[in-house]
């Protein structure tokens, strides 16, 4: 699955807390037996993948075509979740939050 976002704001990548300079850009984590790419293309850009290894949101191992890893609701909001969460928290919880 792939989540293309895009904005004119110029401050796009600062509210998404992504740095273009760091890494070239990339973000990795893992999500269930696959991996999330995070992916700053430009300063107005910021691209998503999913990529799965096997059967991550198949309730089951039967199905031989593995569909809804790419294409099942869930992905989407784990993605978002993990990637941007400090986007849905809220605002009090963000003020009393400390960087260490």
């Amino acid at each position: 699955m792939i989540i293309k976002l895009r904005s004119q704001n110029r401050y796009f990548l600062d509210i998404l807390h992504k740095n273009p300079n760091t890494d070239l850009g990339l973000y990795f984590k893992e999500l269930k037996n696959g991996v999330i790419v995070g992916n700053a293309i430009s300063d107005s850009e910021y691209d998503c993948i999913f990529q799965d290894t096997k059967y991550s949101y198949l309730p089951e191992d039967s199905n031989q075509i593995d569909f809804q890893s790419y294409c099942a609701p869930l992905v989407a909001i784990h993605m978002i979740t993990e990637f941007f969460n400090h986007l849905v928290k809220d605002s009090e919880e963000l003020k009393n939050s400390k960087i260490t």
